[in-house]
């Protein structure tokens, strides 16, 4: 696992999703950050992440 520091770019794309999917601020920094980091999926059980087309792995 890696921590990961983020920045403006990613809280501007963080309410980018809050705004177009109605997302909670959480998620919206989740989706940002793989968005912004170029991750290929997203560990969680949460369907929200479908509906903007990530990729997730259940654990």
């Amino acid at each position: 696992m890696e921590v990961l520091a983020l920045g403006l770019e990613a809280y501007l794309e963080a309410r980018k999703y809050m705004v177009k999917y109605g997302l909670k601020p959480s998620d919206s920094i989740h989706a940002a950050t793989v968005e912004v980091f170029g991750l290929q999926a997203i560990a969680s059980e949460d369907r929200d992440f479908d509906k903007i087309g990530i990729k997730r792995l259940w654990v």
